[in-house]
């Protein structure tokens, strides 16, 4: 579009010929400012003004033109109409800000946000309004969804099978058709097993054709050794073998089928397993230490756990849910379970819960730390390289805790022993206490007849022949107290009862009733009834020797012509 009078093109060649000829000749500098006469141009600019209105009344030149010199005579008013700028005003003059509420209807149909009156070129702020909107693949009806927000996504895979036939989209929530082989195919790892070694093919999908095999297996296979014990990665290298016309260039490669051999180490545990298995122990199979301690090792004074975890435990049970707790003790119970664990780190929590796992911890044998300021501070435990199972062992099967017993279980099992513990000695502090009653009652003398009455086996009355014999009476003696008894008194012709009395330390009030009937006969005081008894014994023996001499005697004086035989 020509802006210019046809003088301009010739001026702008001039101004070119004196830019080359500026470094060549020096002299010629001053006429750098020379006016081109030609370039002067009397035509009006007419360029449309920022205004929109109107057009630039000012000679042709160069550069943006000015602002808008009219002026306009009428109102201009703002897009709700209730403020206004009355004329004359400058042209381009914007409409007033108004601020007054914004009454444009929404089309989803929700109340307006409050905010003030603007241009149609500014547009309202965003319906914050929560409602359920489906997602753009259709699979679910998601709650609480902004109302301006257009493509809601539930993110989830999207599961329609590819072209390829074999896999499935694995992009999250989408917009029908947009599945990953849309643009390109499936480049998916293939996934069947190879024929050769059996591992998952991990090329890209080359469905329907079968898998080349022709790149060695890269997949990861454990070697072992004898026992189990020593392990190392390897890669699997299996391969078919590759023929290209008519010539082999790659032969067959088999998978690796290698082993380790058992160091002394291995020696040793294996010598653990059969002492174990000789001595019918319960061990662990890898470490061969024992799962199942005898029960006798478990008492008051020797709980698998300490005081301090037993008192701590007690304390947080009251404050802290019990299901954080056994979570405490599960992961720790894993940690020592796992062979190829180092290491767990709980969540942050406060200071009692943190001195809970540490001293949980020690019990285990392991090493705890605290790490980070609050409220973020939580506990690193490390289990030692050179770790050994605690002397309760690890507990047999499912059972989580030292030696199958957990805190609480420890705490149950401390109370019973302290209950037994508790009525032992009350037990033996009632025999104690009956014991120093009976021995503290004052001794009884003979005259006051403070004795206990113990029944004699002499009969006064009877034959000296009948052999002895310790008997009962049904005849009722007026003694009271437990502690006093009259044994087989034998009442003789006279009516009176032979009785031996045992010097003991019984009371002084026992006797006045013995002193009262007066159908017992008290012989003698003696110390001990047994030695007493036997005295009589023997003296009846003797008796009956001697009787048994005198009538031979009686005999042989009767028929003195009769010799011995």
């Amino acid at each position: 579009m020509e802006r210019c009078c046809p003088g301009e093109r010739r001026a702008i060649e001039r101004q070119a010929t004196k830019r080359k000829l500026k470094s060549l000749n020096a002299t010629n500098r001053s006429m750098d400012n020379d006016i081109e006469a030609e370039h002067i141009c009397t035509r009006v600019c007419g360029r449309l003004l920022k205004c929109g209105r109107h057009t630039c009344p000012e000679l042709c030149h160069k550069g943006a033109c000015g602002t808008c010199k009219e002026a306009i005579f009428e109102e201009i008013w703002c897009h709700c109409e209730r403020s206004v700028l009355y004329p004359p005003q400058p042209c381009g003059t914007k409409p007033p800000v108004c601020h007054f509420e914004c009454e444009r209807p929404k089309d989803c149909g929700h109340p307006q946000v409050p905010h003030d009156c603007h241009p149609d070129e500014e547009s309202c702020p965003k319906c914050p309004f929560l409602m359920e909107k489906r997602c753009v693949c259709g699979k679910k009806i998601l709650k609480n969804q902004p109302c301006w927000l257009v493509d809601t996504r539930c993110g989830l895979a999207c599961g329609k099978p590819l072209k390829c036939g074999s896999h499935s989209c694995l992009k999250s929530c989408h917009r029908p058709g947009n599945c990953e082989d849309t643009v390109m195919s499936c480049q998916q790892p293939c996934g069947k097993a190879k024929r050769i070694c059996e591992h998952p093919c991990m090329e890209p999908c080359h469905a329907p054709y079968p898998c080349p095999e022709k790149i060695p297996c890269s997949a990861s296979v454990t070697i072992t050794c004898g026992c189990g014990r020593l392990r190392r990665e390897s890669s699997c290298n299996a391969a078919r073998a590759v023929t290209l016309k008519g010539q082999l260039h790659q032969p067959e490669i088999l998978p690796s089928s290698m082993s380790l051999n058992c160091d002394d180490e291995c020696a040793r545990l294996e010598r653990n397993r059969s002492l174990a298995s000789a001595l019918n122990i319960t061990i662990d199979k890898s470490t061969t230490t024992a799962l199942n301690p005898p029960s006798s090792s478990v008492s008051s004074s020797h709980l698998p756990y300490s005081v301090e975890t037993l008192d701590m435990y007690v304390q947080l049970s009251s404050s802290s849910t019990l299901s954080a707790l056994q979570s405490y003790e599960s992961t720790l119970h894993d940690l020592a379970v796992n062979a190829t664990q180092r290491s767990v780190r709980f969540q942050p929590a406060r200071a009692p819960l943190r001195a809970f796992i540490h001293s949980l911890a020690s019990d285990w044998g392991f090493t705890s730390e605290s790490f980070d300021p609050e409220p973020h501070r939580h506990v690193s435990v490390l289990k030692p390289t050179r770790w050994t199972a605690p002397s309760f062992g690890l507990g047999r099967g499912s059972a989580i805790g030292i030696g199958g017993m957990t805190v609480a279980g420890c705490l149950k099992f401390r109370d019973r022993e302290r209950m037994k513990d508790r009525e032992a000695q009350r037990s033996a502090t009632a025999e104690t206490k009956s014991w120093r009653e009976v021995t503290s009652e004052p001794s009884l003398n003979a005259t006051e007849g403070g004795w206990a009455q113990v029944a004699s086996r002499r009969r006064p009355g009877a034959d000296a022949n009948a052999s002895p014999a310790l008997t009962r009476t049904s005849t009722p003696i007026p003694i009271s107290g437990s502690t006093y008894s009259i044994l087989s008194p034998d009442i003789g012709k006279d009516g009176k009862t032979s009785v031996l009395v045992l010097r003991s330390s019984v009371g002084t009030g026992k006797m006045p009733h013995l002193r009262n009937h007066a159908s017992l006969d008290v012989d003698e005081v003696v110390d001990s009834w047994e030695e007493e008894v036997d005295k009589q014994e023997a003296a009846e023996q003797k008796a009956s020797r001697h009787e048994h001499l005198g009538e031979r005697g009686n005999a042989s004086v009767a028929n003195p012509a009769e010799g011995p035989p």
